[in-house]
Parts: C-alpha cells; structure tokens; sequence
C-alpha cells in the first residue's frame, strides 16, 4: 500500500502511481482511490494475467492505464508518460 501521496504540484508532475491490481479487492482500496483522488492524481493498475473482468474494473474505478507484467518495456514507458503528460495539464 502507498504510505504517502503527494498532492500534483510542479515539482512532482511526472510522477505516476502504479496499483496492484491486487490491491482493488483489499477495503483499504476505497480510501486509498479516495486519496489519490483528492491528491488530483493519476494511477495505472498493474498485474499478471489480467483478464477482461479486470481491466474493466480497473477502469470503472478510475485507472489512467492497466499494465500487464508481460507487456513489453516500451508499452509501460509510453503509459507512464502518457498518465504524466495527462496529468500534467492539471497544473
């Protein structure tokens, strides 16, 4: 679980939380989506072996990307910057 999240400021525009997917069926997810939320962040879930029920759940409770641990190198290089570049035009 993320001890800490910094609210989206200037000096922290590119950083991007990334979710185990796991961590959606824990009841800490409710609180933690609640404060990333308040913090005007972005997240990407990530796991293994996802399926489509998963990735749908991941969207349907706000995730910017859902990453598998196959996907390549390239695929979490691009979602990460996307989320950043996203988020970025919050400030």
């Amino acid at each position: 679980m993320v001890a800490s999240i910094d609210p989206l400021g200037p000096s922290s525009q590119d950083r991007v939380y990334l979710v185990l997917q796991s961590e959606l069926q824990l009841e800490t997810w409710a609180a933690l989506r609640t404060r990333l939320a308040t913090a005007n962040r972005y997240f990407i879930v990530v796991g293994e072996n996802l399926d489509t029920a998963a990735v749908v759940e991941a969207c349907r409770d706000g995730a910017f990307d859902v990453l598998d641990f196959r996907d390549a190198a390239a695929r979490w290089t691009e979602a990460i910057a996307r989320a950043a570049a996203s988020q970025a035009l919050w400030l």
